[in-house]
């Protein structure tokens, strides 16, 4: 935040600039929400593909890590096709609208997480479908967030001040994955379908309010 308000002071800034670079801070608190969720794939969620997951094929039991490579996979597999889609039709979208769906699917991931563990509460293995499914949904959305945020952490401040934006934007995005490594502290607390109902709710929330405000934030970035 300190970076960002620094960048904030530039002396060669117009006032338009400003208002754009204000504005994008919609964005960058939705990065850190979107990170918070997904920085949990290799610890919580990885404990629950240990624990709660029914992994054994044929009476080979496949290990928990193992999952970790769907996310990556499925980016490499959707790649392409968000990117054909991006080009036919990403135009008639802005900003808050495509970050919005990004958050939104996040926040459906651990909507589903929540019935996951909500099955599993009482010891019973799930199936690993139910992970596979949250890191589908992780991809899509990564896919989104990532792709959309760099371009417009670019667009909203002057050549100069580029790197510095991305620079600004990965910040948000470690803030987020560090709080994620706060926030797990209270699973033994609230119980895990709880807490992955509350941040699922709060996270979609926020992608809902983004949609609501996103011609505001539109004629803000442009």
């Amino acid at each position: 935040m300190v970076c960002y308000l620094r960048l904030l002071r530039g002396p060669d800034l117009t006032r338009a600039t400003r208002t754009r670079m204000r504005t994008f801070l919609w964005v960058l608190f939705g990065s850190a929400l979107f990170w918070m969720l997904i920085g949990q794939g290799g610890g919580l969620l990885n404990l629950f593909a240990a624990q709660s997951t029914l992994r054994t094929i044929g009476g080979l039991t496949v290990p928990a890590s193992w999952l970790q490579s769907a996310t990556p996979l499925f980016i490499l597999v959707l790649a392409p096709l968000f990117a054909a889609r991006w080009r036919r039709y990403g135009s008639r979208f802005g900003t808050a609208s495509k970050f919005a769906a990004g958050l939104l699917l996040a926040g459906a991931s651990f909507l589903v997480m929540a019935v996951a563990a909500h099955l599993a509460a009482d010891g019973t293995l799930v199936s690993p479908l139910w992970l596979l499914t949250v890191y589908l949904l992780h991809a899509c959305g990564e896919l989104i967030v990532s792709a959309v945020g760099i371009s417009a952490a670019v667009a909203v401040a002057p050549p100069s001040y580029a790197g510095q934006m991305i620079g600004v934007w990965w910040l948000f995005s470690a803030l987020g994955v560090g709080l994620s490594s706060q926030l797990v502290n209270l699973v033994p607390v609230i119980g895990a379908p709880s807490y992955f109902l509350a941040l699922g709710v709060a996270v979609a929330a926020y992608g809902v309010l983004l949609l609501i405000r996103r011609r505001s934030l539109a004629a803000s970035l442009s």
